[in-house]
């Protein structure tokens, strides 16, 4: 697979729109700032990553983005929950083995933790289940990672500033420790119908996190009934458009 690259200038606009946002922090002792869906990865100025990530991961439909900052510490093993944002997920061994949610994680600072990633389904799927049941990072999650110990069949990625990595978010994953960082990170769901989304899903993710309000524009974008979250035009969903120049990198760019 070739590497997939961000440019400086999608960087400082990433840094950019971190700094406008005025999301409420989530987890501090983990992230110290976190802005869901700006939504930069549908801009016209970030056409080159899109088209980069389309050609390497052609069964997924790019949703949405996350630009996160941390202090340098480690985030431990985790599988995403809270943070799937929208979508409905019937069937979590599914999700999970088929592989419905892809990310790509880019480092925008130097001698950042580096992404570590274990492929076990089984894993995976048994701490995916005790987050949803119990919180992540609470007790019992940690203290599951404590009898699994993921570290033994885990694989350490790049760490190299604007240089991509391909995971499966919903499978076990970790930040090692290292210098202060801010992140991006490319959120997609596979092609084919396995992916759905609803009023109610949308809703219901707010209720999990409240993060998750960046997507209370899109109530006004689906039907009742769900439907296939890879063909809705995340492009255009009201809030997405944006003022052009330098100047307009501002809240503007943050859904409200």
């Amino acid at each position: 697979m070739t590497t997939i690259r961000m440019s400086s200038d999608e960087r400082d606009r990433a840094f950019a729109v971190l700094n406008a946002a005025e999301q409420p922090k989530a987890h501090e002792n983990v992230w110290s700032r976190r802005c869901y869906a700006p939504m930069l990865i549908h801009a016209p100025e970030f056409a080159n990553l899109r088209a980069q990530i389309a050609e390497q991961l052609p069964d997924y439909a790019i949703a949405f983005d996350v630009v996160f900052e941390s202090r340098g510490n480690p985030v431990e093993w985790h599988c995403d929950y809270e943070s799937l944002g929208p979508f409905v997920v019937p069937d979590r061994w599914a999700t999970v083995r088929d592989s419905h949610f892809m990310s790509v994680h880019f480092n925008l600072t130097e001698d950042g933790g580096a992404l570590t990633t274990n492929s076990s389904v089984w894993l995976s799927y048994v701490c995916y289940l005790a987050i949803v049941c119990t919180g992540i990072f609470g007790f019992c999650h940690r203290m599951l990672l404590w009898l699994l110990s993921p570290d033994g069949a885990s694989t350490r990625r790049s760490n190299r500033a604007l240089e991509g990595n391909v995971f499966d978010n919903t499978r076990l994953h970790k930040v090692t420790g290292g210098a202060p960082r801010t992140s991006y990170v490319v959120r997609l769901v596979r092609k084919g119908a396995v992916v759905l989304i609803s009023k109610q899903s949308i809703v219901d993710g707010i209720k999990r996190s409240q993060a998750c309000m960046a997507f209370r524009s899109m109530l006004d974008c689906v039907d009742e009934n769900a439907s296939d979250a890879a063909e809705i035009d995340w492009a255009r969903i009201p809030g997405v458009e944006r003022e052009r120049g330098a100047s307009s990198v501002t809240g503007s760019l943050i859904w409200r």
